[in-house]
Order: structure tokens, then C-alpha cells, then sequence
């Protein structure tokens, strides 16, 4: 595997995208997007209408490409500034 994320349900036909990772040597090739746009048709599929993602600041910008918003407050989470971000589907 080269790239992977995992959708967890939340309730409310909300999920949330996490765990979204792509190796090193296969970055800039838009595979991230490729795996969030997968998720989301995944989610839809499910009758999901709200993706989340927790999202460390430094990434916050690739999500927003993908039609994401910041949402609510920033926080800590293992030692790194995060944000939740919301996109509807």
C-alpha cells in the first residue's frame, strides 16, 4: 500500500476521514486526493451527508483543496496543533 485512510462512523450520517496517509516517495502524485475522494464516494454510499477530518495545521490547506472548512476551535492532540475540518457531501 501507498496511500490509506479509514472512515469512522459518527452518527447523524456524519463520518469521519482519519488516519489519511500517503509514503513519502509517492507524494505530489494526488494520491491523497484520490484517497479522500474515495472516502467520501464511500461515505456517500452509506448515506453519509458530513465528512469530518481532524486535521494537523500544517495539512489544513490540502484539505481545504478538497472542499474542506475549518471549523470550531484548535486543539492539542499527541503534541500537535490540529482543527477540525467539515465538508458536506
Amino acid at each position: 500500500a501507498v496511500a490509506t485512510a479509514r472512515i469512522i462512523p459518527k452518527g447523524n450520517d456524519c463520518f469521519m476521514i482519519g488516519r489519511v496517509a500517503v509514503k513519502k516517495s509517492f507524494r505530489n502524485r494526488k494520491l491523497g486526493a484520490q484517497i479522500i475522494a474515495n472516502a467520501e464516494n464511500i461515505i456517500m454510499e452509506l448515506s453519509g451527508k458530513t465528512a469530518l477530518i481532524h486535521s494537523q495545521l500544517q495539512a489544513v490547506p490540502f484539505y481545504e483543496k478538497q472542499g474542506y472548512s475549518p471549523t470550531g476551535q484548535k486543539d492539542f492532540e499527541e503534541d500537535c496543533e490540529h482543527w477540525m475540518l467539515v465538508k458536506h457531501l
